[in-house]
């Protein structure tokens, strides 16, 4: 439900800036979004040091704690909301173009492997990093990412990548028959692993392509008559 809360929040926070911020600028609202990006950085510290007072990492409490509360894993949002700023904005560096690319591609990989130092505190902030340049770069240069990701391969993942995400999780703890994973991985028992991750992939894919065609396909029809309107 995380993106669910941004749905809600984010509309909010850009009324309250419109309504009663005096410099009602595409820059001074991208300060405030800058600011509020390193917020859920410093929440995790408060969450994991001071409230709960763990030192070393621990899956349970990560999950329950760390992974799932909105306030401490939502950068990527935020970053998709500064980088939308940038994008609108006739003076910023998107207009200008882009001089240094491969500057831009060295920072974001150093900024990604921030996601490394630590799981705790700058995972979140590392991915948004690094796939933020990652989107910048490609709404901005014709190479040879833009080209490979706009490739029609890629059109049936798009369209049920949402759905697979909404749903893998319970494909793997409510759909997976382990008799099954154990007749596909033929007596290896080190091939179970692989065998449940094709199993998965299999289930998940044909669900999403029925939700596609049963629930978002109707909706965006439906949408588009409401946008004509």
């Amino acid at each position: 439900a995380t993106e669910e809360q941004f749905y809600i929040l984010a509309p909010l926070l850009l009324f309250f800036f419109n309504r009663y911020f005096l410099k009602k600028s595409l820059a001074s609202y991208r300060n405030v979004l800058i600011f509020i990006f390193f917020v859920p950085a410093i929440a995790r510290f408060i969450t994991w040091d001071l409230f709960l007072g763990l030192k070393n990492f621990e899956i349970n409490n990560y999950l329950l704690y760390i992974y799932r509360p909105f306030h401490n894993n939502c950068e990527g949002l935020i970053a998709g909301m500064i980088i939308s700023n940038f994008y609108y904005d006739e003076n910023s560096f998107f207009k200008r173009g882009l001089k240094f690319p491969a500057v831009l591609w060295t920072s974001g990989l150093l900024l990604f492997l921030l996601s490394f130092l630590s799981k705790i505190y700058w995972n979140f902030t590392g991915v948004a990093f690094g796939f933020g340049v990652l989107l910048i770069y490609t709404l901005m240069r014709n190479g040879w990412p833009t080209n490979f990701l706009s490739h029609r391969f890629f059109y049936p993942i798009s369209k049920t990548s949402f759905a697979i995400y909404l749903i893998h999780y319970h494909v793997i703890y409510n759909l997976v028959p382990i008799k099954l994973i154990k007749k596909m991985s033929l007596g290896f028992g080190n091939m179970e692993l692989i065998a449940a991750f094709i199993y998965v992939l299999i289930t998940c894919i044909f669900i999403s392509i029925l939700l596609h065609i049963l629930i978002e396909k109707p909706f965006m029809i439906l949408r588009e008559k409401f946008l004509e309107k």
